[in-house]
């Protein structure tokens, strides 16, 4: 797992899909930013990698989207040799979450 902690959301959102692309990119050199692979990752698009939306009204996931995360977790990926799950919580969300759900 890997936790980026920033106050602004954006730029984290774009280490995270830059993260993404490194860990789905199929040459050498990672990420090229040129595959196809690096294309659907860096368009939102890719299947192995998981966006996991914050309910509205929470402040972490649900008991649901975590168990959703680990069922699909176990399951291979369909196009990379990975998956990625990318979810977007405050800080104190995100420590909760791991600590009652792995």
């Amino acid at each position: 797992a890997v936790v980026i902690e920033s106050r602004d959301s954006e730029k984290a959102m774009n280490l995270a899909v830059f993260l993404s692309m490194y860990a789905v990119c199929t040459e050498p050199v990672k990420p090229c930013g040129h595959c196809e692979q690096c294309h659907k990752a860096k368009n939102k698009a890719h299947a192995d990698i998981k966006y996991v939306e914050l309910p509205n009204d929470r402040k972490q996931n649900s008991i649901e989207q975590m168990r959703e995360i680990i069922g699909d977790s176990v399951i291979k990926p369909n196009e990379a040799d990975a998956k990625v799950y990318i979810s977007l919580l405050p800080t104190q969300g995100f420590r909760t979450s791991f600590k009652t759900r792995f």
